[in-house]
C-alpha cells in the first residue's frame, strides 16, 4: 500500500482527491520515516571520505568486490588481494 501511495499514480490519486493536503500529508509522513531513521544513526555515524581521484566508486567496487567473494569461498584470500593490488595501481592516481 504505502509503495502505491508513494508511487507516481498514487500520488497523483491523493493529490486529485486531497489536493494540495493530500500531498503536504504524503510528504509528511515519508519524511518521518526516513527523517527518524537518518537521525537514530548519527551518534555512530562516521565521517565520510572518498578515495583520491575520478574513480572513487570503481576503487571501493575494488576492494568490497573480490572481498565479497573471499567471504562467499568463491576465491581465495590471496588471489583476491593480488587482483585488488592490481587493481589499486591501476585505478588509484600516482
Amino acid at each position: 500500500m504505502v509503495l502505491h501511495l508513494a508511487g507516481p499514480r498514487g500520488l497523483a490519486a491523493w493529490i486529485e482527491h486531497l489536493e494540495f493536503l493530500g500531498a503536504e500529508l504524503l510528504l509528511h509522513a515519508w519524511l518521518e520515516a526516513t527523517g527518524a531513521s537518518v537521525i537514530a544513526r548519527l551518534p555512530i555515524a562516521q565521517p565520510w571520505y572518498a578515495f583520491p581521484g575520478t574513480d572513487g566508486v570503481r576503487v571501493t567496487e575494488a576492494i568490497i568486490d573480490p572481498l565479497a567473494r573471499v567471504v562467499e569461498q568463491r576465491a581465495a584470500p590471496e588471489a583476491a588481494l593480488a587482483g585488488v593490488a592490481r587493481e589499486m595501481k591501476r585505478l588509484l592516481p600516482r
